[in-house]
């Protein structure tokens, strides 16, 4: 008798599965700054590892081709901030709004001319990045 091998099922590439930008950290003011598949399972797993309680401070849909370069510029952007790893010492708001100036930056191409830098962004620009954060997180919250 001979085997007769079936082909592979093509497996779902990693850009067909949606991507989640987070901050995670505990009210100690240290914050962690990831791309996910899914945040909370990654909250489960630093959990195990941090002696205090750990909480999804931030939360926001990555519709870039490559999350891991926005998260790259976020971390960039917090740099004098670092402590171990992807670990920053700030405070949430200055974690919060360099992955929202990093998000924005990959739109317009500017993380790509700018490594340090990104374009200035209005008071009206970030009122509107802020309202769509809560309704991404609203959103998030309910799947």
């Amino acid at each position: 008798m001979a085997f007769q091998l079936l082909p592979q099922p093509k497996r779902a590439s990693n850009f067909s599965r949606r991507q989640f930008i987070y901050v995670i950290g505990a009210d100690d003011g240290r914050w962690k700054i990831g791309v996910s598949h899914q945040p909370k399972s990654r909250l489960r797993e630093l959990q195990t590892g941090h002696p205090g309680l750990l909480r999804i401070a931030f939360v926001a849909n990555s519709n870039h081709k490559r999350p891991s370069a926005v998260e790259a510029f976020a971390h960039n952007l917090l740099r004098d901030c670092r402590r171990v790893g992807e670990w920053f010492q700030c405070e949430l708001h200055e974690a919060i709004a360099a992955v929202e100036r990093a998000r924005i930056a990959a739109d317009d191409g500017t993380s790509k001319r700018y490594r340090t830098q990104p374009r200035k962004v209005s008071l009206r620009e970030m009122q509107a990045v802020s309202e769509a954060m809560w309704i991404e997180r609203e959103t998030w919250g309910r799947r």
